[in-house]
């Protein structure tokens, strides 16, 4: 809610301050903080907190690589958002998913530059 505000260090406060508290952040809260951090360009942040996530034993689930392939394509890098979208496919059956949507449209749209 707070990314929706354009209240990012804000979000990244609370978040500290769970983790200084002990409070166990879910997968949901790593989401939020992915999606944030993909709407402000800064995907490479946000495989940081994926990586944190697995640290700490969460398992990124289908939203974690959806939201993921979107910052990618968003940020111009189809070549690493086809290969999560690879990595995805093997763990998730897809069907219908607004990424795969999205990256045949980007990878359309890329081709038809060229």
């Amino acid at each position: 809610m707070l990314y929706k505000h354009g209240k990012s260090e804000r979000a990244w406060e609370v978040f500290k301050s769970m983790n200084e508290k002990k409070i166990e952040a879910s997968v949901v809260t790593y989401n939020i903080l992915l999606h944030g951090l993909c709407e402000q360009a800064m995907v490479t942040r946000g495989f940081k907190i994926v990586l944190e996530m697995i640290v700490k034993g969460l398992k990124p689930d289908l939203i974690t690589y959806n939201t993921l392939i979107n910052g990618l394509i968003k940020a111009g890098r189809t070549e690493d958002a086809s290969n999560l979208f690879e990595i995805m496919r093997g763990r998730f059956t897809v069907s219908g998913s607004v990424s795969l949507e999205n990256f045949a449209k980007e990878m359309l749209t890329k081709e038809n530059l060229h």
